[in-house]
């Protein structure tokens, strides 16, 4: 599990080799202005540079020393949620459109970190959801393992005394899905300089705090400096922000989603 405030991959990671990137100044425009340089972001970055977008990404701290550093270092091929709840409140098709999004996500993840040559310890791994004790629990999570291969999907089913075998924890039984581990420190410096490779724009020490939104351009203040301002219409990423700036963010992500596709 991630721990707020915690920063263990970013400080496994050789001090002399942590990138420098310089804060932003002056005022530019952008086909695609991203918020937040953590391993989301900069994965965003190379999709759009590499597609010929005129990147900017711009970070408050440091690259991937977020919560990037302090995640769990997993990637899922499916959502850490409940497939049955999230059927009830979306329904059956939707929900299973969402499971096999983050699947192939994940999978080309992966494969485009083997393409650019990543070392970020990237391998497989198998990923357990148990239940810790109950019959309301076991139930709970056979029905959603059950709802989960009715939609088409593979998980597997691990029984307590499997479960105590492959990791000696007392549990009345998990669902097996697949997953994979990584450095995610490492893979996004690596992914921040092929965006870099790739003319994309990126600033550290660069906050955001509010977004305005005309009805053809969307400037970017940075750092209160009302003359940093980055204008274009598709903005992608959204970093921890006051409300009006989330919601102004939710009004122009469509426009982000279009220019991603």
């Amino acid at each position: 599990m991630s721990r707020p405030g915690a920063t263990y991959w970013h400080d496994t990671f050789p001090r002399s080799r942590r990138p420098i990137y310089s804060r932003f100044r002056g005022q530019t425009d952008a086909d695609v202005v991203i918020l937040g340089a953590g391993l989301t972001g900069c994965a965003c970055a190379l999709s759009f540079a590499t597609a010929g977008y005129r990147v900017i990404v711009l970070e408050a701290d440091r690259v991937g020393g977020g919560a990037t550093a302090g995640s769990a270092g997993i990637v899922r091929e499916d959502l850490d949620a409940s497939f049955v709840r999230a059927s009830a409140a979306l329904g059956v098709r939707p929900a299973r459109s969402m499971w096999s999004a983050v699947r192939r996500a994940a999978l080309d993840f992966g494969a485009a970190l083997r393409r650019l040559g990543v070392k970020c310890d990237f391998a497989p791994e198998d990923l357990l959801s148990l239940a810790m004790s109950g019959t309301d629990a076991l139930k709970f999570l056979r029905r959603d393992y059950q709802a989960q291969r009715d939609a088409g999907f593979e998980p597997g089913w691990l029984t307590a005394a499997s479960v105590g075998t492959r990791t000696a924890a007392e549990a009345a039984g998990a669902i097996r899905t697949r997953g994979a581990r990584l450095d995610p420190y490492r893979a996004c410096v690596a992914l921040a300089k092929a965006a870099a490779d790739r003319r994309a724009s990126i600033h550290e020490g660069s906050a955001v705090r509010k977004l305005r939104a005309g009805r053809k351009l969307v400037d970017v203040p940075c750092d209160g400096h009302h003359h940093h301002v980055l204008r274009r219409t598709r903005i992608a990423g959204a970093p921890p922000a006051p409300a009006p700036a989330a919601s102004l963010y939710r009004r122009h992500r469509a426009v982000a989603g279009r220019g991603a596709a």
